[in-house]
């Protein structure tokens, strides 16, 4: 599924012909459901929400933040003389979902699950091998396409070609350690399939196996230090799997321990330098904790602190060249921090600047070639501009262009 994200303030936002998520975030949002099965996620602090379109029995609410059945209330409504079913999620606001001629829900079309990563930053790989990280985009048609880049500058962007409305890119990685990343796609059925890459040529297309609609991808990165990408997948009743890969080849299934679905995947990164990817989780109350990884084995699971639910974690790599990942965090008011890890130790946490609430990190990757990560951005008015780092000090930023209301970065 894609995942259609808002900001902090009034969003409108649309599903595209395949199935997404779509999290409208802070403010009051007009969110429309697409032809396909969409899910709407709230959490407490998300206003008072339209969602047009609804379609019972096909289309799900989805509520985090430790939200329960008991804490729903449902009302018929009229709102602007449409009639309607507004739910109340946060008693004691008026935050709520006003669904427009709907009468009723059908069994099922409600989900309590801690939201999914949906505002992390995507993890920006080389597919052309020049040791500069690409940014990969998809077309509401569902056409995909790469902006080979080279610091803020698009050196060449081809269109890769378009799989169909029913599938959406799941993840990015290098899954055949040939220094060049693929492209992890996921069917409305629940298939996934890869695009193993070489530049903008797809080499070799492989359905990889199809573990049902209850799972999605939520991470894609080497958890057993062989330099191959794997797989981390979750069910909708918190469970946990690991695909340890080889090329379209899956080595090896094996469950990990079920958080709860009060804990939310937030990403993913080698946090101790042992070249082995750790998973980053996110409780209902904003507290972090990590599972120190050696491929499936949870081998230490710290806390690492809470910044307050007023942050959101939008990216985890390198920033300062020490092998170990870092987390970049966003504020509701638009200020970003960033904590330069050891482990599960904090070594310095700064605050980076504030680019303002209508901006958005959308990627993450070394798009200079010095082994520190950038920041790419994404406006509410479709604009795209790029921050060189090095550490928690942004040393250039500069415009890149605006691809249109129509393309997505995934």
């Amino acid at each position: 599924m894609a995942y259609i994200v808002g900001t902090a303030l009034r969003d409108t936002l649309a599903g595209s012909a395949g199935g997404d998520v779509i999290v409208g975030g802070g403010g009051d949002d007009f969110l429309v459901s697409g032809p396909a099965a969409d899910i709407f996620a709230f959490e407490r602090g998300d206003g008072q929400n339209w969602v047009q379109d609804f379609q019972p029995g096909t289309d799900k609410l989805q509520f985090g933040d430790g939200i329960t059945a008991g804490n729903l209330t449902f009302t018929p409504a009229n709102v602007a003389g449409v009639p309607g079913l507004a739910i109340f999620y946060n008693p004691g606001t008026f935050e709520s979902v006003f669904l427009p001629n709907v009468n009723a829900l059908q069994p099922g079309d409600i989900v309590f699950q801690a939201l999914p990563p949906v505002y992390l930053g995507r993890t920006a790989v080389d597919y052309n091998g020049d040791k500069l990280a690409d940014l990969l985009w998809r077309n509401n048609d569902g056409s995909i396409a790469q902006w080979q880049m080279n610091g803020p500058n698009i050196l060449a962007g081809p269109i890769l070609g378009n799989p169909g409305p029913t599938w959406s890119v799941a993840g990015t990685g290098d899954f055949n350690a040939d220094q060049r990343g693929d492209i992890l796609l996921r069917n409305n059925d629940g298939a996934i399939a890869l695009w193993q890459m070489d530049g903008a040529n797809i080499v070799a297309q492989t359905t990889i196996g199809t573990p049902g609609t209850d799972w999605t991808v939520q991470g894609v990165n080497d958890f057993d230090g062989d330099g191959r990408s794997d797989i981390l997948l979750r069910n909708i009743d918190g469970g946990v799997t690991l695909w340890q890969m080889n090329g379209a080849t899956i080595t090896a299934s094996t469950p990990l321990p079920n958080p709860g679905n009060e804990w939310s995947l937030a990403g993913t990164g080698d946090l101790d330098g042992d070249n082995r990817a750790d998973i980053l989780w996110r409780g209902a109350d904003g507290s972090v904790v990590a599972w120190l990884m050696n491929g499936p084995s949870v081998v230490a699971s710290p806390t690492l602190g809470n910044p307050g639910k007023a942050w959101t974690l939008v990216g985890v790599a390198d920033f300062n060249a020490d092998n170990r990942d870092d987390l970049l965090w966003q504020n509701d008011d638009g200020t970003v921090a960033l904590w330069q890890m050891n482990g599960a130790t904090i070594a310095a946490a700064a605050t980076v600047a504030n680019p303002g609430a209508n901006w958005s990190v959308r990627a993450i990757g070394d798009l200079t070639g010095d082994g520190r990560a950038d920041i790419v951005w994404r406006s509410v008015d479709g604009s795209v501009a790029e921050w060189t780092m090095d550490g928690a000090t942004v040393t250039s930023s500069a415009p890149v262009t605006n691809p249109g209301p129509d393309w997505q970065l995934t």
